[in-house]
């Protein structure tokens, strides 16, 4: 998640202030929901997450 916030590809506020570190999506990040996916993004999502969960 650190290497999500310090890249600047999202909009990921992070709290380092204790740990475990908090993180949050932005107030100005633009709201992400699968309803908005396409059919190949939901596809790649899907088999992201079982890459994960194996």
């Amino acid at each position: 998640m650190k290497s999500l916030v310090e890249s600047n590809h999202f909009s990921i506020d992070m709290n380092d202030k204790n740990k475990p570190y908090g993180y949050r999506w932005n107030q100005q990040a633009v709201v992400f929901t699968a309803n908005s996916l396409s059919i190949q993004e939901s596809l790649i999502l899907q088999i992201n997450r079982s890459g994960l969960y194996d």
